[in-house]
């Protein structure tokens, strides 16, 4: 693949004046030069919005539009693949694709979703993510690479690679086999139901053809037993009826006593305790408790005779209320007792009646089948719809449980110890060998190798295991190109396509020295790339570096391109 020319309008902080930017294949090196925010990456986001409907950068399609100008934004890729050559012209919302040099657009009468697929499938021949890390890469990408932990490795790899399929197929198989289960769980209650449907017609058949006159005459001998049970037991309770209310208002008077006599007693408690201490007082002091003044002998003998009286006759009371408390709590058990026989006839008389319906209903069940001879066809029809039921939902319960087991398998094949395993042992060795063969013209003295868990570990000469963290930070820009070029290497092999243009933003923004810069262009420039590369920077002091530069400004707040 080779791009010719980019023209946008109104794209970014590109204004309404039409911007066009050629590519001569024939230079090796290409700058793109500029101060940060002139607008040189909106050459990236126009080129990946022209091919593929969205911008290199997390962009919302929308702010792609210049905010100045609002309206009319217009992007044109020219670009040569599979063997011809194309144009594709994209607004917000239409895209037009030339062949050759046709000036008529190709008339695809599809949504724009299905347009898209025949240009990534039938044009260009790479997906999106492919292009982004073999046509357009921004070193920023790469350098958090290292950083990432183990799953976001994962996650980015697979998607480079694009094998994301399988994670999404293993999903897909999730999905399926969740619905499955459930359908499985929804059979298996099926069955259940149909199960008891069947041994309860059966039984009903069993009961069907037992029935005879001596089973009609026991239940009619069965309900008049009943009949005079409930009778008896009707006699028993219209004898005690006329006592409920009776008893009701005893039991409430007895409750109200015990608690009377509860709080007189200690009422009487308290007198007494007051009793004692007064007696108390005057055994040990001749004053009066009252007056404090001083008593005769005569005097305190009358006081103690009066509170020695008064403790007789507390005591008399406790022990005539204990006996109250007594009689009133034999009391209450007994009207406890006559409720609760009340009760049992009650509920022995409700019992009977449910019994007695129950046997009713038997017996007209019975009386009806014995007057119709279609019950026990009808009945024999139900039992074998019921089994043929019963035999499929078996059937179909089996079937889930197969697939199920199929979809496990297959599940297992997708999973990181399966299929993806096997694509990594093949892919990884290869991709360490392209990185390798990078650093080696880098003149760079280390081994890298990436690792099943997507771990880069790094060797010196010396086979020593270091970090990558130890190398300098031009050291480590190194090993990040090394990586990236080595990528790119690596899926043109892998999809079996060749790119012969190449997007590099911030590759020499970082401090370089004047060493590994020129080891940077000569491996650029190298015959074996076979590629044109455009470097977008901000460092105006390299522009002699590059075969031909475009130089990126602002004028009142709209970028322009001029080629120096």
């Amino acid at each position: 693949m080779q791009i010719h020319k980019c023209t946008l309008q109104n794209f970014g902080s590109y204004g309404h004046n039409p911007v066009t930017i050629e590519f001569d294949e024939n230079d090796k090196l290409m700058g793109l030069l500029g101060k940060n925010g002139n607008g040189k990456s909106f050459l990236m986001d126009a080129i990946m919005y022209g091919l593929y409907g969205v911008s290199f950068r997390k962009i919302k399609k929308t702010d792609l539009v210049n905010r100045i100008n609002q309206k009319d934004m217009f992007v044109r890729i020219e670009f040569s693949s599979k063997g011809s050559r194309w144009a594709i012209e994209r607004t917000l919302r239409d895209v037009e694709i030339f062949k050759g040099t046709s000036t008529a657009p190709m008339q695809l009468e599809a949504h724009m979703y299905d347009i898209q697929k025949h240009i990534t499938s039938n044009i260009i021949g790479i997906s999106e993510n492919i292009f982004r890390t073999v046509v357009m890469v921004a070193m920023r990408n790469f350098k958090s690479f290292f950083s990432l932990p183990r799953d976001k490795r994962r996650e980015l790899f697979e998607s480079i690679i694009d094998i994301g399929t399988l994670r999404d197929m293993r999903k897909m198989f999730n999905v399926k086999l969740n619905n499955l289960s459930s359908q499985q769980r929804i059979l298996d209650q099926s069955l259940k139901n149909l199960q008891t449907n069947l041994e309860t017609g059966q039984q009903n058949y069993n009961k069907l053809i037992s029935i005879d006159d001596n089973s009609i005459q026991k239940m009619n001998d069965d309900y008049n037993n009943l009949n005079d049970d409930l009778n008896d037991n009707n006699k028993q309770k219209k004898e005690i009826d006329f006592e409920e209310d009776i008893l009701q208002k005893k039991k409430i008077l007895c409750s109200k006593s015990i608690t009377s006599l509860e709080y007189e007693k200690k009422d009487l408690m308290k007198q007494m305790k007051v009793v004692e201490e007064e007696k108390l007082f005057f055994t040990e002091n001749d004053v009066c408790l009252r007056c404090r003044g001083k008593l005769t002998k005569k005097q305190k003998s009358t006081e103690l005779k009066i509170l020695i009286q008064k403790e007789k006759d507390i005591n008399n009371r406790v022990v005539e209320i204990d006996k109250e408390e007594i009689f009133m709590n034999h009391m209450s058990v007994l009207i406890k007792d006559q409720l609760e026989l009340h009760d049992q006839l009650n509920n022995a008389v409700q019992s009977v009646k449910i019994e007695m319906s129950s046997l009713s209903k038997q017996i007209e069940e019975v009386n009806a089948t014995t007057a119709n001879s279609e019950l026990k066809t009808d009945l024999v029809a139900y039992i074998d719809t019921q089994k043929e039921s019963l035999a499929k939902v078996e059937s179909d319960f089996g079937s889930i449980s197969e697939f199920i087991n199929i979809i496990e398998i297959f599940k297992n094949v997708l999973s990181d110890e399966g299929l993806k395993r096997f694509i990594y042992n093949q892919f990884l060795p290869k991709l360490n060998k392209y990185i390798n063969d990078i650093l080696k013209e880098f003149e760079f003295n280390i081994r890298f190798e990436l690792l099943e868990n997507l771990q880069e570990v790094i060797y010196n000469k010396m086979g020593e295991e270091i970090g990558i963290n130890t190398f300098s930070a031009g050291e480590q820009q190194l090993i990040d190109m090394s990586f990236m070029f080595g990528l790119q290497k690596f899926l043109e092999k892998v999809n079996n396509f060749n790119s012969k243009i190449c997007f590099i933003d911030e590759l020499l923004d970082s401090s370089l020295d004047a060493e590994n810069l020129e080891k940077i262009k000569n491996f650029m420039r190298s015959d074996e790339r076979n590629k044109q590369i455009i470097i977008i920077t901000h460092k105006m002091s390299i522009k002699e570096m590059f075969d031909s530069c475009y130089t990126v400004k602002k004028i009142n707040e709209f970028s322009t391109i001029t080629k120096d």
